[in-house]
């Protein structure tokens, strides 16, 4: 059981990962695009985001591996399809501050275009905000991932992740309890280090904490 947990958490936080690496350079996009362009372009991009943001990302995830084919590469692109519109929210707030800011102002008066304002001088302000919510998603994420597991949706017995290892030892949960309890208990302990390192983030990223 110990090697199989073991083995499990390279599925489950490589899941974990690979949904990061995706969402959040996206989320991290749309929401500057958004809210340096205005307009037409932010009502559209916003608008988008508001119909992913009216489901629950594991009822929208379900939807989508049930298009596809149940897995782990069909579920990251599930979670990382329903997990990009809060980053892109958070981002487009922050553009929306920096937008009209002296050093902005001053950056388009010496003839910068919009594409290299927005790659070089806002999405980089943008980082530490998104890197802390990141950090405190990556608990929902791992709650998601297992739960597709748990449902057949994500990965397939006899692979050792964690929520597929309670599915498959749920039977025994009454004669063996130890079984289902110690995936679970490594999914409560994954989350809570995750949200505890967001925490810690937040206080180091937080220029308000200086002062």
């Amino acid at each position: 059981m110990y090697s199989r947990l073991l083995y499990g958490g390279r599925i489950t936080l490589g899941m974990v990962v690979a949904v990061v690496v995706l969402v959040a350079p996206l989320g991290l996009a749309v929401g500057c695009v958004a809210g340096y362009a205005g307009g037409i372009w932010d009502r559209l991009l916003m608008r988008v985001t508001d119909i992913f943001l009216a489901f629950p990302r594991l009822i929208l995830a379900l939807a989508f591996v049930a298009a596809l084919r149940p897995g782990v590469t069909s579920a990251v692109a599930a979670i990382a399809l329903t997990a990009w519109p809060p980053y892109a929210r958070l981002a487009r707030a922050e553009t929306l501050g920096l937008r009209g800011t002296d050093f902005i102002a001053a950056v388009r008066l010496c003839g910068a275009t919009p594409g290299r304002i927005v790659l070089r001088h806002i999405a980089p302000l943008c980082l530490p905000s998104l890197i802390v919510r990141v950090t405190l998603d990556m608990s929902s994420i791992i709650l998601t991932a297992a739960g597709l597991g748990f449902l057949g949706m994500g990965a397939q017995p006899p692979s050792p992740e964690w929520g597929a290892m309670i599915a498959t030892a749920r039977r025994f949960i009454l004669e063996q309890w130890w079984v289902p309890t110690a995936p679970g208990l490594a999914i409560f302990v994954a989350s809570l280090a995750f949200n505890l390192l967001g925490d810690g983030l937040r206080d180091v990223l937080d220029p308000k904490q200086g002062v």
